[in-house]
């Protein structure tokens, strides 16, 4: 079982590392090419999910075989070999939004032809939306987060074709959108709440949790999250905030040390110039 350490955020000195920081801006260019690298990975993991999901999609329509129902804000990850969808909503033929607790898996070690993609149609799950999904380290298991009071852990057994849902009671209700990260090295599942750091053993179904210092991560949701091999940490860029900030910026959590750092990366772009830019290309 791995314990949280205290949160805490390393104080400026002249003998730090530059990179444990907090709020600070790289001074030479190999540093900023790091963080820039980092950032645009973490937006192209997300961006690459959704491009996935508008990819299968476009495929449903013209799949003849059994197939899965054209959803959005539904769990995904890749297990293994394969892409996993579970829940979501979708919209019925008299247009009304409804939930559905299907869960779908397309292979992506092989190729296929884009006009009858080989679906796998498993058992369902809860029917759910705007939750997120991670593999266990051995790729036999999908676990999926309902934000929800108490949390229901859904726990899908590949070999099986199986579900299993525990409840855990959190400090705190888990909101909607946030990402669980997946930390190879303990097995364990990190999830950044509200105003804490979580930790879930899905073994023992154990949940520990340590408050983030103040002004580290503020609250935010859909932002994205990813494991940093290189560095053995986990990397928080972008999402909503009920709290307007000028700049953003990367959060970085070891969680081998249970210390955070804070890189300044780049303007705030808001949705209006977003608009602007591509009604200009």
């Amino acid at each position: 079982m791995v314990s949280l350490k205290p949160g805490r955020i390393h104080p400026p000195s002249h003998n730090s590392s530059p990179l444990s920081q907090p709020r600070l801006l790289p001074s030479d260019q190999h540093s900023r090419r790091q963080i820039m690298t980092i950032s645009w990975f973490s937006s192209m993991n997300t961006i690459t999910a959704f491009v996935s999901l508008f990819a299968t999609t476009f495929l449903l329509q013209s799949c003849q075989a059994q197939k899965p129902e054209f959803v959005y804000a539904m769990a995904y990850a890749r297990v293994g070999p394969y892409l996993y969808f579970n829940g979501g909503n979708y919209l019925t033929s008299t247009g009304q939004k409804a939930l559905t607790p299907q869960l779908a898996a397309l292979p992506l070690n092989v190729s296929w032809s884009v006009q009858s993609p080989p679906w796998k149609m498993l058992t369902p799950g809860n029917a759910f939306v705007h939750f997120h999904a991670v593999p266990t380290t051995d790729s036999q298991t999908l676990l999926t987060f309902l934000p929800q009071a108490p949390l229901a852990v859904g726990k899908y057994n590949i070999q099986q074709n199986t579900w299993r849902y525990t409840s855990i009671s959190t400090p705190e209700t888990i909101p909607m959108g946030s990402r669980p990260v997946l930390d190879p090295l303990s097995g364990g599942v990190y999830i950044a709440s509200s105003t804490r750091m979580n930790f879930y053993d899905h073994v023992t179904d154990v949940w520990q949790s340590q408050l983030i210092p103040n002004n580290t991560l503020n609250q935010r949701i859909y932002g994205g999250a990813v494991y940093n091999n290189a560095r053995k940490t986990i990397m928080y860029f972008g999402g909503y905030s009920p709290v307007f900030e000028p700049e953003t910026y990367i959060t970085e959590y070891a969680t081998s040390t249970g210390t955070w750092s804070i890189f300044v990366s780049l303007p705030l772009v808001t949705e209006s110039q977003l608009h602007l830019s591509w009604n200009h290309r």
